[in-house]
């Protein structure tokens, strides 16, 4: 393992030897961030919501436009009843479970 830093560029680069390819990768070395403008940020956040006239928990009604309105799930079909899929749901009992693990050993 090596730093190698180049005088033409900013960048930094680090390179590994790889056992298994038995060739050499080279990867940048990324710079540290330091997050300076978060706390600036969440000033005006916290002013915007002290100086709001409205409440956060009021309700706001969706448009007839809006994409939820037009069906209650993805599918192009119906969804069947809840029972109906219940009834073809095949779940394994104890006894299926002791078969399945016997065949295994």
């Amino acid at each position: 393992e090596c730093d190698i830093s180049h005088s033409t560029r900013e960048q930094k680069f680090h390179r590994k030897y790889n056992k298994h390819s038995q060739q050499w990768a080279v990867k940048t070395v990324k710079k540290s961030k330091d997050y300076s403008h978060v706390t600036s940020l969440m000033d005006r956040i916290i002013q915007k919501r002290v100086a709001d006239e409205q409440s956060t928990h009021r309700s706001i009604p969706m448009s007839a436009e809006d994409p939820r309105q037009i069906a209650l799930t993805i599918a192009q079909r119906a969804p069947p009843m809840t029972a109906e899929l219940e009834a073809k749901q095949h779940r394994r009992t104890g006894k299926d479970l002791c078969y399945w693990y016997l065949d295994m050993g």
